[in-house]
């Protein structure tokens, strides 16, 4: 799954403030093109929400899963389409825990707007626990199911890139021009004239 927030520039800010310095803004019109979606958000005490617990759980279960192996293909794909839904799902609201162990408390994601990206299901159980990416093996076999579905994007979809202040503008065109083989001298200009720092967005938006 790759997530987005359809944020205009001028709301980004407090994006930014939850989740770093740096982003990259892509066109609404590459968003389409790849089939990414909204999600569907959930307050948590709805009843919608219990319902989709249940299907969820019946869904993703062993022997749903070992029943659809063995029906029609109309209906293992009918099956399998409903568990493509699941990947849309969003909590309205809830405590977001970073790397570092800080817990911000009750942060609305509904606010973040978020679209997704999530390869359609083709066999294998795409919901994974932390046991997995803990598991340098396990986190390999399952990555390795999904190499065919990468995002690609080029520079003419590219809107803006934020970094996080001036000091880094020089760096980071620097870079696009050595990586000669992917970029241009025409779309390193492009790119480099796409580029906002994070002071700029506190201060003048």
């Amino acid at each position: 799954m790759v997530s987005f927030c359809d944020l205009p520039l001028s709301q980004v800010k407090n994006h930014i403030a939850s989740y770093g310095s740096y982003g990259i803004g892509l066109s609404k019109t590459w968003a389409k093109k790849q089939q990414l979606n909204p999600v569907m958000y959930m307050d948590r005490g709805s009843l919608l929400s219990a319902s989709y617990y249940k299907a969820a759980k019946l869904l993703t279960s062993k022997s749903t899963r070992d029943l659809a192996d063995k029906q029609s293909k109309e209906l293992k794909d009918s099956i399998y389409a409903l568990i493509d839904v699941l990947g849309y799902v969003k909590n309205y609201q809830g405590d977001v825990e970073r790397q570092d162990g800080t817990v911000i408390k009750n942060y609305r994601f509904y606010d973040e707007r978020e679209w997704r990206y999530v390869p359609k299901y083709e066999g294998y159980l795409w919901i994974k626990n932390n046991s997995i990416f803990d598991n340098e093996g396990k986190r390999n076999a399952a990555l390795s199911k999904i190499n065919d579905h990468r995002l690609i994007f080029e520079p003419n979809d590219i809107k803006y890139i934020i970094i996080k202040d001036e000091s880094e503008i020089s760096d980071f065109v620097r870079h696009l021009q050595l990586a000669k083989s992917k970029f241009s001298y025409e779309d390193v200009l492009k790119v480099a004239t796409r580029i906002i720092t994070l002071d700029e967005i506190n201060n003048d938006i």
